[in-house]
């Protein structure tokens, strides 16, 4: 699948919250609707105590089930788009909750691309720009000492700069380690950010 330069917004689906353990199952993309659960007083908003791992040596699949509505009403699977993907780990250190927003992705994170210059530019707009309806809307909370794992989908690309992930919470932004991405050279020639 080739990343249309044009899909202005990131999109990092995650599949678990939890504590740390030596065996993690992924299944289906956590369901971005339901019990919302209460935001609790103590919420960590600076980032100093957060880390995030973009591991390249975890392959994992990215599973899009696109459906068609039938005249009575209900959905039936119409295809079915397997990405490769990367993990993203993302660990708060901290003995508060870490609250990063509603749905089931990561709004506010972004990937970075390091150009000639050494000058680090956005390759996307966050998610959050965007304000859909937030009924039912579950919030995404990771507890003191937990972690959240998520999805880096890989895209084809004609060059492969140095990257990074973004983190922005509050007015605090977090960094992930760097790591070789193929992105279309087309973003480098857009004005957008």
């Amino acid at each position: 699948m080739k990343r249309n330069p044009r899909l202005d917004y990131g999109y990092y689906p995650f599949y678990y919250i939890g504590p740390m353990d030596d065996t993690i199952r992924l299944k289906v993309a956590v369901n971005s609707h339901g019990d919302t659960e209460k935001i609790p007083e103590r919420v960590l908003r600076k980032l100093d105590q957060v880390t995030i791992i973009v591991d390249t040596s975890i392959k994992l699949t990215h599973v899009n089930i696109f459906y068609r509505y039938l005249e009575n009403g209900t959905k039936q699977p119409d295809s079915i788009v397997k990405s490769a993907a990367y993990a993203i780990l993302l660990k708060n250190n901290s003995d508060s909750t870490l609250y990063l927003g509603n749905f089931n992705h990561l709004r506010s994170m972004v990937m970075q691309y390091q150009n000639e210059l050494g000058e680090w530019k956005d390759a996307e707009k966050a998610a959050f720009t965007y304000a859909p309806c937030l009924t039912s809307a579950i919030d995404i909370l990771v507890g003191p000492k937990q972690i959240l794992v998520a999805k880096l989908i890989r895209y084809e690309g004609d060059f492969s700069p140095l990257c990074r992930l973004k983190l922005m919470n509050f007015d605090q932004t977090c960094y992930s380690n760097t790591f070789h991405f193929k992105l279309d050279k087309s973003i480098i020639n857009q004005t957008r950010f």
